[in-house]
């Protein structure tokens, strides 16, 4: 009975945190001191309980999900980053020169969760409908 509470209050306060508008994304290999995990790479099977962070509030912030291919070894990296830095996150000829690194910025609740095709759909589907609706009024208008 304890645990089934205690679930739903946790389920409660992410609904919460959710719907005032703030960022949670999941989080892994984000400290290079612990080493990586396999773990944060795809198929990405997250712990709600463990991966999951807020991230601050002080600025507008996005959930990062970098791939980096570094030295034939494939090390996925999952977190927030503040908005104002994504133009110029992902330099990896600067830190790591001949590697390969992949990113993709998200806005949603724990978007950098998703495989990456489903995380360009799930992004870009917003932009697709905006521009389906606006040409069905356009459609809609010219014809009255």
């Amino acid at each position: 009975m304890v645990g089934q509470v205690s679930l739903a209050a946790v389920i409660f306060l992410l609904y919460l945190d959710r719907a005032r508008g703030e960022l949670w994304c999941y989080e892994c290999n984000t400290d290079v001191r612990r080493g990586h995990t396999r773990e944060c790479n795809d198929p990405y099977f997250a712990s709600p309980y463990f991966d999951l962070t807020h991230c601050p509030r002080n600025e507008s912030q996005h959930c990062l999900k970098a791939i980096v291919d570094y030295g034939g070894v494939l090390v996925t990296v999952r977190g927030c980053v503040p908005s104002r830095e994504i133009g110029g996150y992902c330099q990896q000829e600067e830190y790591f020169p001949g590697s390969n690194v992949v990113c993709l910025f998200c806005k949603s609740y724990a978007c950098n969760g998703q495989s990456t095709a489903d995380l360009f759909i799930l992004e870009n589907f917003n932009v697709f409908l905006t521009i389906l609706i606006a040409v069905a009024c356009r459609n809609v208008a010219r014809f009255n």
